[in-house]
């Protein structure tokens, strides 16, 4: 998700974050339906995506916006554009991760050190010291 475009929303204000092309988002209205309509050129096609609001009233008062999903009609506070698409859509229809939920838990036992245990059991390496050198070179390479 960190490589998407993003459009998202806090209160009443609604932000972007585009990589690909230039984008005008306006508001607008149809009949009882308001819409945030991005228009502009990605790659080299002129583009048009609406995207419906819902609005919402805390019981603290004031109004609040949802974004609501054009491929599953969800309200998100934030929607997605994977590199080399134009649509936005949410998380969960783009089947999109956070990138340390992919990569949390990857050098544990029971999986990558599990493995090579044997490797280094011949070495006199213990499973500990296999897990710690694993760590070490997954932040370097961060």
């Amino acid at each position: 998700m960190e490589s998407c475009a993003c459009i998202q929303v806090r209160g009443c204000q609604v932000s972007t974050n585009t990589w690909a092309g230039s984008w005008l988002v306006t508001q607008e209205k149809q009949l009882d339906d308001h819409y945030i309509v991005l228009r502009g050129i990605w790659n080299g096609w002129k583009a048009e995506h609406w995207i419906q609001i819902e609005f919402w009233k805390p019981r603290f008062g004031g109004k609040a916006l949802w974004l609501l999903c054009p491929g599953c009609g969800r309200r998100c506070r934030k929607l997605y554009a994977p590199p080399n698409h134009a649509d936005y859509m949410c998380r969960i229809c783009w089947k999109l991760a956070y990138e340390s939920a992919q990569t949390a838990h990857q050098w544990d036992r029971g999986s990558a050190a599990a493995m090579m245990a044997p490797f280094y059991a011949a070495k006199g390496i213990s499973m500990r010291q296999v897990e710690r050198a694993m760590r070490r070179e997954l932040k370097a390479r961060r």
